[in-house]
């Protein structure tokens, strides 16, 4: 009993509210943190800008500024504030998109960060300026109701829509729709500018509504020298022309499926990379050239257009690593909520919670803890009967198959006048066959006719029956010894929720007594006494409902154990009526 005790101990200290070790700032009631698992990228990625999405299954809005002003992001040692900013909030529906920058993204391990909120008096904190570092020149989440795609870099090389349907369902939030003959226009610009020895990243995600006729995906072009990415039919095929109007190709090994988002990416320094899904499909050797042109992305004057879709599309003026072009992939895929995982809520004081806990148990009538206690004592006996039975069902099971392992290896000497069991019968204490062998033995003995050393152990049919007999009396006894104490799991899974609910309904009639006594009517009044009441009904179901489990799952083995006693009680008759010609 003392071991239950402990055990039930244990199990409310793992569910109690977690109390805060550090707080980052206490104007701020509330945290949660948030676990990066392994991206797979192969080497720290350094200023990784990852998408956060918050909704009503990770994230309490009811707690939150209703405008967002509240969030801050803080870093693992909950000591170095994050640069974010807040792509999309929307309080009514639950829904929130932040991008957070990450200084460091580490390899073989989770990394961690806080999300803070619930500070009333706080100011917007977004930057997304700041949270982008300098090698990025144009960064676009596109949004509904935006008339072109802002860039929310500090460069604001903001796109020109022409014919451009922003839709709602993007990979992270919205995206632009694409019809063959629109595009987003960037204008040139000192930011833009590339030239030999720097580099060039592009990563977008895209969806193909069907077949494609050489579409333009990107290009940014100077005179006859550019670089740019056609999609024909399904393949990917970029290109860079570089000095002497050379232009180098990477293979066409890359196919995109249409109808499917896939994150897209090439760089460019000395090497034409093309990544699909963060993995390196095609390269060529390459220059590239010196340009200060404008960016078409999804179409330009004169090309044929994409049909389909582009979200989060990302220019950089550098070739960015293998390592960072992976993580981008796996960070803001569709499914990214597998990737970053929220944990529970914690509260600056330990909380709210503690405190309604507290007021539950002071509100808790004398009659109620009663009850509670009653419930609780029926759940110790019943979790120690469940713990011993399985123990003991366990041991039986394996008692079991060891011998009638012996058995099937020898039944003839273990059958003969004088058997030869092959196995220490104190190891085979609790072994219900066993048992049946042993008793069918001693009846086979006492009831044999003849010599039974000259023509063996021979039953007439009379002794049969009484063999059987004595061996079905035999299995009611074990059925009788195996069910011991299962009634009390019974009483536990019928009377630990009446009891709840007995507890529940004179708590209730308390609570109404005493506002009829008062005269006075408010939720203040009622709320604790009825929330209290029901306190002894969830009492009941913590304690019946794990019992009822316990007790299908020791019923089924249990009924396990009987069938294979019957299937060898039956077999022992058998082979005795063999041996003795019946």
């Amino acid at each position: 009993m003392l071991r239950m005790v402990l055990v039930v101990a244990v199990l409310l200290a793992a569910f109690a509210p977690a109390i805060a070790r550090a707080w980052w700032n206490s104007g701020w009631q509330y945290r949660r943190q948030i676990t990066i698992e392994p991206t797979g990228a192969g080497e720290p990625v350094y200023n990784a800008v990852v998408p956060v999405r918050l909704h009503a299954g990770n994230f309490m809005f009811a707690d939150a500024s209703p405008t967002g002003a509240d969030l801050r992001f803080v870093a693992a040692d909950d000591k170095t504030p994050l640069k974010y900013h807040v792509a999309r909030y929307d309080a009514a529906n639950d829904l929130a998109f932040v991008w957070v920058q990450l200084p460091k993204i580490g390899v073989g391990e989770a990394d961690r960060m806080w999300v803070y909120y619930g500070n009333k008096r706080a100011v917007a904190g977004s930057d997304a300026a700041g949270s982008y570092d300098p090698a990025q020149t144009a960064v676009y989440h596109f949004a509904l109701d935006e008339a072109q795609a802002a860039d929310a870099t500090a460069y604001a090389n903001h796109a020109r829509a022409t014919g451009v349907r922003f839709i709602a369902s993007g990979v992270v939030d919205a995206a632009a729709s694409f019809d063959g003959s629109s595009a987003l226009l960037v204008p040139p610009s000192p930011s833009l500018k590339l030239g030999p020895g720097a580099g060039l990243t592009f990563s977008a995600w895209i969806k193909l509504e069907g077949q494609q006729r050489d579409a333009l995906v990107f290009r940014q072009q100077d005179g006859a020298q550019f670089i740019r990415i056609v999609i024909s039919g399904d393949r990917v095929v970029a290109q860079v022309s570089g000095a002497k109007n050379q232009v180098s190709e990477a293979p066409r090994d890359a196919r995109l499926e249409p109808g499917k988002w896939q994150h897209l990416a090439l760089t460019v320094s000395n090497r034409l990379v093309v990544y699909l899904d963060g993995r390196e499909v095609a390269s060529a050797p390459a220059e590239l050239p010196e340009l200060g042109g404008s960016v078409s992305i999804g179409g330009a004057e004169g090309a044929a257009g994409l049909v389909g879709a582009l979200d989060e599309v990302q220019l950089s003026k550098v070739a960015q690593s293998p390592a960072w072009v992976r993580a981008v992939a796996m960070l803001q895929r569709p499914d990214g909520d597998k990737v970053l995982v929220a944990d529970v809520d914690e509260e600056k004081s330990g909380g709210e919670y503690v405190a309604m806990l507290a007021l539950l148990a002071s509100a808790v009538t004398v009659d109620g803890w009663v009850v509670v206690a009653a419930i609780a004592l029926l759940g110790l006996i019943s979790f120690e009967v469940m713990a011993r039975k399985a123990l003991l069902l366990r041991r039986i099971e394996s008692e079991d198959r060891r011998f009638m392992e012996n058995f099937r290896r020898s039944p003839a000497a273990m059958l003969a006048p004088q058997p030869q069991e092959g196995s220490d019968p104190r190891a085979l204490a609790h072994s219900t066959v066993y048992r049946i062998y042993r008793t069918g033995l001693q009846e086979r003995s006492s009831l044999a006719i003849g010599d039974v050393e000259k023509e063996g152990a021979r039953l007439t049919p009379e002794g049969l029956q009484s063999l059987r007999a004595t061996l079905g009396a035999e299995m009611v006894h074990e059925a009788t010894r195996l069910n011991r104490q299962m009634v009390m799991l019974t009483l536990s899974i019928s009377g630990a929720p009446f009891l709840g609910l007995l507890g529940t309904v004179v708590g209730i009639m308390i609570t109404f007594g005493t506002i009829a006594l008062a005269g006075d009517v408010n939720v203040n009044t009622i709320a604790p006494g009825v929330a209290a009441a029901l306190v002894c009904t969830v009492a009941g179901l913590v304690v019946a409902i794990p019992v009822l489990f316990g007790y299908n799952f020791l019923s089924s083995h249990i009924k396990d154990i009987l069938s294979r006693m019957e299937a060898f009680s039956e077999e022992l008759v058998g082979r005795f009526a063999a041996a003795s010609g019946r």
